[in-house]
């Protein structure tokens, strides 16, 4: 039998209760920043019903679309999940800095907030 064996992907940033939500924005933006304020006006209604949906099957759909999409790791940013039997390795219980636009102080406090 012939077979090829692939190792596994990593997917180093992902939102794994974010995975639900549809592609939003429909131009060319200048910053992550100015996309964000944008969405967040026009796709109200999208973003509101996605939120409705319970996090434990928002992260769950995470898993299976990096699963299908070969990732068998995961660095998902945010609060720690709620999944129990993940079929992929995931790593959330580490601090990272997820938007240094965003952040106040990084772990030894050395990074501030950008203007």
């Amino acid at each position: 039998m012939n077979a090829i064996a692939f190792p596994g992907l990593i997917n180093s940033h992902d939102h794994l209760d974010f995975n639900l939500f549809p592609q939003l924005g429909n131009k060319t933006y200048e910053s992550y920043t100015e996309w964000g304020k944008h969405i967040h006006r026009a796709y109200a209604v999208e973003i509101a019903s996605v939120l409705k949906i319970p996090i434990a099957l928002r992260e769950r759909w995470g898993v299976y679309k990096n699963l299908l999409c070969g990732v068998t790791t995961v660095v998902n940013h945010g609060e720690k999940t709620t999944i129990n039997d993940p079929l992929i390795t995931i790593f959330d219980n580490c601090q990272s800095i997820h938007s240094v636009r965003f952040e106040k102080t990084g772990r030894n406090g050395s990074i501030t907030r950008l203007k």
